[in-house]
C-alpha cells in the first residue's frame, strides 16, 4: 500500500470517528453515568462492532449490498429503530443527584457490552462506510488479505484513542452533568441528538457505489 493511499485512509477514519455521532455519544454518556473504568466495557462493545463491520466488508459485505439494496436499507432501518430507542429512553431517562447517578453502575459489564454493540452496529456513519468505502481501499488481487488486517488494526487503534479522549472529555464535565439540572440538560441533548441521527439515516438515500 502506497503512502498516499494509507494517508487518504487514515484522514477518512480520523473524520468519520472524530465528527459528532452516536459512538462518540454514547461513550461520553456512558463514561459519566458509569465511571471511566466500567466504560472500558462500552468502547470493547463499540470496538467489536466496528471490527465485525470491516471483516464482513473485508469478506465480500459490501460487494453483496451492492447487488441487494433491499438487504441494505433492511440494516439501515434497524439502525434507524435501534437510533430512535436510544433517543427516546435517553429523553426519558430518570434525573437525579451523584448519588442517585452512581447507582447505575450496578449494571453489569455484559449489559455495558451489549449496548455499545448494538450502538455501533446501528452507527449510520459506519455502515456506510463499511459497505462504501472500506471495500476500496482493499485489492484482493495484490496482498489483500495483509492489506484487509492493516486497515482494520489502523482503524482499530484510531477509534481507542479517540474515545478515550472524549471518554475523558465527559469526565471533566461530570460534576456538573450528574446534578440534577445537568442530568436534565445530558438527557434531554443526548436523547435528541440520537433522535436526529435515527432521522437522518432514515431520510438519507446513501449509493453503494456500483
Amino acid at each position: 500500500m502506497s503512502l498516499h493511499v494509507w494517508w487518504l485512509y487514515v484522514t477518512a477514519v480520523f473524520l468519520i470517528s472524530a465528527t459528532p455521532g452516536p459512538n462518540m455519544l454514547h461513550v461520553m454518556t456512558q463514561s459519566i453515568h458509569h465511571g471511566p473504568r466500567r466504560s472500558i466495557a462500552t468502547m470493547a462493545g463499540l470496538m467489536s462492532a466496528i471490527l465485525l463491520c470491516l471483516i464482513a466488508s473485508a469478506l465480500g459485505l459490501g460487494a453483496l449490498l451492492k447487488t441487494s439494496p433491499r438487504l441494505f436499507d433492511g440494516l439501515r432501518y434497524a439502525g434507524v429503530a435501534y437510533l430512535l430507542w436510544l433517543g427516546i429512553k435517553a429523553w426519558r431517562a430518570p434525573i437525579g443527584e451523584a448519588d442517585e447517578v452512581g447507582a447505575t453502575r450496578a449494571r453489569s459489564l455484559r449489559a455495558l457490552y451489549g449496548t455499545g454493540l448494538l450502538t455501533g452496529l446501528s452507527n449510520p456513519k459506519l455502515i456506510i462506510f463499511a459497505a462504501a468505502l472500506f471495500p476500496q481501499f482493499i485489492d484482493h488481487h495484490a496482498g489483500g488479505f495483509e492489506r484487509g488486517v492493516l486497515l482494520v488494526t489502523g482503524y482499530a487503534a484510531l477509534v481507542v484513542i479517540i474515545h478515550s479522549l472524549y471518554a475523558l472529555l465527559a469526565l471533566k464535565a461530570r460534576t456538573w452533568l450528574v446534578s440534577r439540572r445537568g442530568g436534565r440538560v445530558l438527557n434531554r441533548l443526548s436523547g435528541a441528538a440520537f433522535v436526529i441521527f435515527g432521522v437522518a439515516l432514515a431520510t438519507s438515500s446513501p449509493r453503494l457505489p456500483r
